[in-house]
This record gives C-alpha cells, structure tokens and sequence, in this order.
C-alpha cells in the first residue's frame, strides 16, 4: 500500500510540474503573435530606410557628376 500512495505522490507531483510547464508554454504562445507583428514593423522600416539609402546613394552619384563636369569647366573650382 506504501509503494501505491509513493507512486500516487510521484505521479501528482510529475503533474503538477507538467501543468507548470504547460502554463509556462501557454504564455509563450500568447507571446508569437506580437513578436511577429513587432519583427514586420521592423522589416518595413529596414525596407524604408534601404529605400533613402538608395536615394541618397544616386543623389551623391549625381552631385559627383555635376563637380566633375564644374571642375572640367573651371579647374580654378577644383578642391
């Protein structure tokens, strides 16, 4: 009869450690759903700001034309 109840005990407490863990999941899953959200506001400002780089980087290209073509025209403008 000992041997039953130590085995009743074992089992109670391997249940009790199951529905923390449980629990502990549970909260995790809840979790998913806004990390996802707060990664693709992330992953659109990421896209935003390549886009100014983008810009920025052809604006520069542009701007090193137009002093190329000055200083051409006018090496006294050189730098």
């Amino acid at each position: 009869m000992a041997n039953t109840q130590s085995k009743i005990d074992l089992l109670e407490k391997q249940n009790s450690k199951l529905l923390a863990e449980i629990t502990m999941l549970r909260k995790e899953n809840v979790e998913i759903p806004e990390l996802r959200r707060k990664f693709a506001e992330v992953e659109a400002e990421n896209e935003k700001l390549t886009g100014y780089e983008r810009e920025i980087k052809q604006d520069q290209i542009v701007t090193n034309s137009q002093e190329a073509k000055f200083q051409i025209s006018d090496p006294s403008l050189a730098c």
